[in-house]
């Protein structure tokens, strides 16, 4: 017979920062939204456990989300720029699953 697992180990897992992000833009002039996108960004960084995430008032946390805005900056403007072509002759074709 299997014996039960009991151990809270399975809780305290490694784990990393990802964002969800609601992307908007809204003319003032008549509050017509004429863009809207959600994203997903999974930041690369270090994993740690729940604990050392939250240990020193969570300052690894609050730097990891800190480090992931450039990442969700770049993700932003691609989608928002991307309908009206390549505009600075700089970027790559466009990847839809960014």
């Amino acid at each position: 017979m299997d014996q039960l697992d009991l151990s809270l180990s399975h809780i305290d897992s490694p784990l990393w920062v990802s964002l969800n992000v609601r992307v908007r833009l809204v003319r003032i002039m008549d509050d017509a939204e004429i863009f809207t996108q959600f994203l997903k960004t999974k930041c690369y960084g270090e994993r740690f456990r729940f604990l050392e995430w939250g240990a020193n008032d969570a300052q690894r946390f609050r730097e990891e989300v800190t480090n992931c805005y450039s990442s969700v900056r770049r993700s932003i403007v691609r989608r928002l720029l991307n309908p009206f072509g390549d505009l600075t002759g700089q970027w790559r074709v466009f990847d839809a699953k960014l």
